[in-house]
């Protein structure tokens, strides 16, 4: 005797409220102290395209993390971070510019320390759209220069110049900045939120499968293996076996 099994299952990719991850970008191969804080300046500014490919879907970016190698405990004040979206790749000059496209995500007081991942908790989490590229945008209006370089993790991006710099005594530059191809290594930081999703209905057939009349402790068994990629919780809710003698 031959049962065909058809297996109909419905998939429901539950969100209790929120779920938070992390994009990481870089792997902590190189060192710059020019971004994303050029230190040794009183003031300075920094900009960093990271390209939608190596960020993903859309979601709210709510934290940012840079690698540092190493920082002696230092506070800096009135740092403003900003953000954007652009549909440029890479930079062909070094151009100022001010914020009126960005949304401000912070506006505060940083204190680094040590080496590894630090921690940035926006003021104002940010939308990313999953389309365009993103714009980080670090001004540092401190107004003291640091004795020692801040030594923070790049990966090289060649001949693309993925990163402007730009550092000044006295007052906050307006001026144009050097193009570099550096960006420093970045998590993003980031919560979905939003109703219930449902698959349905999913169907795996397994055609033909001999087994034993009547069935028998030995009978051949299938397994079905469903894999879920993100951080929510995967739920079987529905399974339909369907015997056709």
């Amino acid at each position: 005797m031959k049962i065909i099994i058809l297996i109909f299952i419905t998939l429901l990719l539950l969100f209790s409220n929120t779920f938070g991850d992390y994009v990481e970008i870089g792997i902590g191969e190189y060192l710059t102290w020019y971004v994303p804080v050029y230190s040794t300046y009183d003031y300075s500014w920094t900009r960093t395209i990271y390209p939608r490919k190596d960020i993903g879907l859309s979601f709210d970016i709510t934290k940012i993390s840079y690698r540092t190698l190493w920082i002696e405990g230092t506070t800096r004040y009135n740092q403003k971070i900003f953000m954007k979206h652009t549909s440029d790749d890479t930079y062909s000059n070094g151009d100022y510019e001010d914020t009126t496209t960005y949304t401000k995500v912070y506006d505060g007081t940083i204190y680094w320390n040590g080496s590894g991942w630090f921690d940035i908790t926006l003021d104002t989490p940010f939308s990313y759209n999953g389309i365009d590229n993103l714009v980080i945008y670090y001004q540092n209006h401190h107004g003291v220069a640091l004795p020692e370089e801040d030594k923070f993790n790049f990966y090289y991006t060649y001949d693309q110049y993925r990163a402007i710099y730009k550092g000044q005594d006295g007052s906050f530059p307006t001026s144009w900045g050097t193009m570099c191809a550096y960006p420093p290594d970045i998590r993003l930081h980031y919560t979905i939120s939003g109703p219930m999703l449902q698959l349905t209905p999913t169907e795996k057939n397994y055609e033909d499968v001999d087994v034993m009349h009547p069935p028998h402790k030995h009978s051949p068994s299938k397994i079905l293996e469903v894999e879920n990629y993100l951080s929510a919780l995967l739920v079987l809710v529905e399974q339909t076996v369907i015997n056709s003698l």
